[in-house]
C-alpha cells in the first residue's frame, strides 16, 4: 500500500513515494482536498504545523517539529543521541558516529558549545520533512490550486489551519447544547411528556457529576428526542 503521508496521526507531513509520484497522487490529494473544503466538506485536519506553513508561507518560529515526528527508527535514534549529549566532547563523538546521515541531511557540523545541537537538530527536521520531499509537496501545492484554493491558504492561513491541522476542541456544556436538541415534545400534562422530564433531569445529573455543565450560563438543555 502506497503512503503519501507520514508522521503522528495528529501532524502527518507528505513523504515521497516513488510510485505515488509516477502517479501523480500528490496532485490528486491536492485537488480533493481543495474541491472537498470549497463545497463544504472536510479538510484534512492532519497535516502538521511544519508542513503547514511551509504551504501556506507563514512564519512561526516558535512551531517546531519534535525528533518523535520521525518514523524511521535509525534516524530517530541518531537525533536522540546528539539531542542527549551532555558535553561538546560527547555531541561532537556523537556527530561523528552520525556523520553520514548528516552530510546527507547538509546539516554536519561541529558547534563551539554543547546547545549548538539544537540547531543540528532543527536543521535536520527541516530536511527531514520538508526540503527531502521537495517534488511531493510542490506537486501537493498544485493540486491545492483548483478552484483557487492554495491563494485562500496563503492570503488566509490562520483562517484555514482548522480545515487542515489538528485540534483540540474543549466539551463544554455550551458544545453540548448545539448537539443535542429536543424535537417534537409530547403534549403537556401527558405521562410521555412526565417521561421526557425525567429523562432531562438525568441528563442534567449526569452533566453535573461530570463537571460539564453550569446552570448559570445554560438557560436551557436540548436533548435528541427518543
Amino acid at each position: 500500500m502506497r503512503r503519501i503521508f507520514d508522521g503522528p496521526q495528529d501532524r502527518k507531513f507528505l513523504t515521497f513515494d516513488n510510485a505515488a509520484a509516477k502517479d501523480d497522487e500528490y496532485f490528486h490529494a491536492g485537488r480533493m482536498i481543495a474541491t472537498s473544503i470549497v463545497h463544504g466538506g472536510p479538510g484534512p485536519r492532519f497535516l502538521s504545523e511544519t508542513l503547514y506553513q511551509h504551504l501556506t508561507g507563514m512564519k512561526n518560529t516558535n512551531i517546531e517539529a519534535i525528533i518523535e515526528d520521525i518514523t524511521d527508527d535509525t534516524m530517530r535514534a541518531s537525533l536522540l543521541e546528539i539531542s542527549s549529549a551532555a558535553t561538546l566532547e560527547e555531541l561532537h563523538a556523537s556527530i561523528d558516529r552520525n556523520s553520514s546521515l548528516l552530510q546527507t541531511a547538509g546539516c554536519l557540523q561541529y558547534p563551539d558549545g554543547v546547545d549548538g545541537k539544537n540547531a543540528i537538530i532543527k536543521d535536520f527536521m527541516q530536511w527531514y520533512i520538508i526540503y527531502r520531499n521537495h517534488f511531493a509537496i510542490q506537486r501537493f501545492k498544485d493540486g491545492l490550486e483548483a478552484l483557487d484554493v492554495i491563494h485562500a491558504l496563503e492570503q488566509h492561513g490562520s483562517v484555514f489551519r482548522a480545515f487542515m491541522c489538528s485540534s483540540v476542541v474543549e466539551l463544554t456544556s455550551a458544545t453540548l447544547e448545539e448537539v443535542f436538541e429536543v424535537q417534537n415534545s409530547s403534549e403537556k400534562g401527558s405521562t410521555r411528556r412526565h417521561e421526557e422530564t425525567r429523562v432531562l433531569g438525568f441528563w442534567r445529573d449526569y452533566l453535573l457529576e461530570k463537571g460539564l455543565f453550569e446552570f448559570q450560563h445554560c438557560s436551557h438543555l436540548k436533548i435528541i428526542s427518543y
